[in-house]
């Protein structure tokens, strides 16, 4: 559940042309996980590796 939370938080706060209609479940969600939004963080994506190998 907390995560369908953050990803609900992650596309409402992206900029675009229009925002999509949410679901009663999804608004629902919205409001019952409301008291940890100041306790969520977004991490950077974090894709590959920047591992060197010295031989």
């Amino acid at each position: 559940m907390r995560t369908q939370y953050s990803k609900l938080i992650k596309v409402a706060n992206k900029s675009g042309s229009g925002a999509a209609q949410r679901t009663a479940m999804q608004q629902g969600l919205l409001g019952s996980f409301e008291f940890q939004r100041p306790y969520l963080v977004q991490l950077r994506d974090q894709r590959g590796s920047k591992v060197s190998y010295r031989n």
